[in-house]
Order: structure tokens, then sequence, then C-alpha cells
């Protein structure tokens, strides 16, 4: 497998943004028609013998950046802690026009999971119309939630301050019918 790999890293499993999310099983397009790569796995280079460095050079050469995020498989309190920056990476290099590539080692759990939170902490979407976006390119998908909903808690928390403030400009403004409308739009305007 690590051949493999060293021969097309980019063969596996993935999500492509902000063009259709797909999901493939194979990837055979041109790698240099990607503006970004970011990488969700922690071990996997270095367990496979992988030397990301040459990795690194070998994107810079095609006129591609990559953005490393490491975040342990099956490890649900860690991707909870390593899923903000995830998101705010991705966000970022999508704002400054990049088209990206998230990939995992499988698709199943970390990218699928950074899509995700992608989907509902940054373009607003419910969580059924999210994973049904996701599920419907890539079935096995399956992200996990309480990784997820974990992340949210621990953001809400580390912004009530500005999320109280929001809430209240909003509340003012009236343009929100109850005070849960208010808040669900002071939690999108302050996680986002």
């Amino acid at each position: 497998m690590a051949a493999e790999l060293e021969r097309d890293p980019f063969r596996y499993h993935h999500w492509q943004l902000p063009d259709e999310t797909e999901g493939y099983k194979n990837h055979t397009g041109d790698q240099r028609r990607i503006g970004t790569v970011v990488v969700t796995a922690s071990r996997v280079p270095r367990r496979l013998g992988i030397d990301y460095a040459v990795h690194v050079k070998r994107g810079e050469k095609l006129g591609l950046t990559l953005a490393r995020l490491p975040m342990r498989d099956f490890d649900p309190a860690d991707q909870r802690l390593r899923l903000p920056d995830a998101v705010r990476t991705l966000h970022e290099l999508l704002c400054d026009g990049h088209r990206v590539y998230v990939h995992c080692t499988a698709g199943i759990n970390r990218s699928s999971l950074v899509v995700l939170a992608y989907f509902i902490f940054v373009e607003s979407q419910s969580e059924d119309i999210a994973m049904a976006t996701i599920q419907l390119r890539r079935p096995e998908a399956a992200p996990y939630w309480d990784a997820l909903h974990a992340c949210h808690q621990d953001l809400l928390e580390q912004h009530q301050d500005a999320l109280r403030e929001r809430a209240e400009d909003l509340s003012r403004q009236s343009l929100y019918p109850d005070a849960h409308s208010v808040r669900l739009q002071a939690e999108r305007a302050i996680i986002r």
C-alpha cells in the first residue's frame, strides 16, 4: 500500500469543494486542476513510509497548496479538538478562491466529518441536508456525530459573550420571529 500511495497519493476517497461535493473511489482526474489539498490523516504517511516533504515539493511544482491537518482516525475526542482548525482552514482556502480536495485514508470518517462540519458551521446547512449531500456521493460516510456535537458545544462555550452580544443586536433589529431563531442566527454568525 505504501508504494501505491507514493505513486498516487490522490487515489483514495476525498471531497472536492466548492464544486459539487464528490467522493470518488478512484481519482483519475488531473491533480493540477486542484488548487489545494487538505489532508486529514495523522500517522499514515510515517507509518506507510511516505516522505511527506517529497509530496509537498511535488505539489508545489504542480501549483498545489498542501495543508496537512492531523486528526486521529477512530478517535472522536481528538477529532473534536482538531475539527475547528480543519474547518477554519477549509473555509480560508475556499475564501481565497481555491478548489479544495479534502481527503483521509478511506473517506469514511475524518474527511466526511470535516466537510459535514463545514456545511453545518459555515454554510448553515441543517444536519440532515448536509449529511444527505455527503451520503449522496459517499454512502459509506460515517462521521462521528458525537465529535461534531461536542465541538459545536465547545465553540458555543468559547464564544458565549460574543453570542450574547450578537443575539441582543439581532433581537433589537426584530429580523427574526422568535428567540430560538435569533439564537440560531447569532450562532451561525459567530461560529462561521
